[in-house]
């Protein structure tokens, strides 16, 4: 895709991303789409509504605005020539799957992303629908097929040169292997995104996923310790809807348990 937005640009709503500043981010990309749209720069608009703010409004669970938004990019893109058209569509169906999987449309989210699948598409596209397709899979109860498909996103992750030290494709190569019952596999996972604490996104889900293994052999006391320091982090406003969610969950299935 022969994006014209400057390499600053992207570089900063990919580090809001990183560090979990979604509600700054959605200000900061809706103003940006303004000034695209009076230059008429329609590849960037839609670009940017589908992923920057489509993806982001996902992440904080304010799905009928991440579907507005991605709609409405689409339908620019339809107006692009047909690389550029291919890429935007292809990510714009992915994230429609994971709204619909928010939605627990599980059915609508797999023929979404079987029409993703299908185009052909750049390797940072790519990466994006693979991981899609995997979240639908994992939450399916498919981990041996949610597994392949998040590590053919880290392989075409790599040919563009990789982001963030992995916090996107890791995490979830982690809970992958927690499904199909490789521990340590998971545990290495976590432990190696974890490792970079300045990606605050990144070193949330690894401890999320840490005491997910906690929990699978048996350390009840270590998974508490992870999941309190976790709600506390949170507690500062730091982390989105979605992760917010997966945490409390597992919160509440320790408070319930009486060991």
């Amino acid at each position: 895709m022969n994006r014209r937005a400057t390499a600053r640009d992207l570089w900063t709503v990919h580090y809001m991303d990183s560090r979990f500043h979604n509600l700054r981010r959605i200000r900061v990309v809706a103003k940006a789409v303004e000034i695209v749209r009076e230059l008429n720069r329609k590849e960037d608009e839609a670009l940017l509504r589908i992923d920057a703010l489509g993806w982001t409004y996902v992440e904080e669970s304010r799905l009928n605005e991440a579907e507005r938004e991605i709609r409405e990019g689409l339908a620019i893109a339809a107006e692009l020539t047909t690389s550029e058209r291919d890429d935007l569509t292809a990510l714009g169906h992915a994230w429609l799957a994971r709204c619909s999987l928010e939605q627990s449309k599980t059915k609508k989210a797999t023929k979404l992303i079987r029409k993703s699948l299908e185009i052909e598409c750049s390797p940072w596209i790519r990466c994006r629908v693979n991981m899609a397709a995997g979240d639908i899979a994992l939450k399916s109860g498919n981990h041996h097929e949610a597994l392949q498909y998040y590590q053919s996103a880290a392989i075409e992750a790599d040919r563009y040169g990789g982001e963030g030290h992995g916090y996107q494709t890791l995490p979830r190569i982690g809970l992958a292997y927690l499904g199909v019952g490789k521990l340590q596999a998971a545990k290495e996972e976590f432990q190696t995104v974890g490792a970079f604490e300045q990606i605050a996104i990144g070193k949330l889900y690894a401890d999320y996923g840490l005491a997910m293994v906690a929990l699978k052999e048996g350390s009840t006391v270590r998974a508490r310790a992870l999941i309190e320091g976790l709600r506390e982090k949170l507690s500062r406003g730091m982390g989105s809807n979605l992760l917010s969610g997966l945490i409390n969950k597992l919160y509440d299935d320790l408070e319930a348990d009486p060991n």
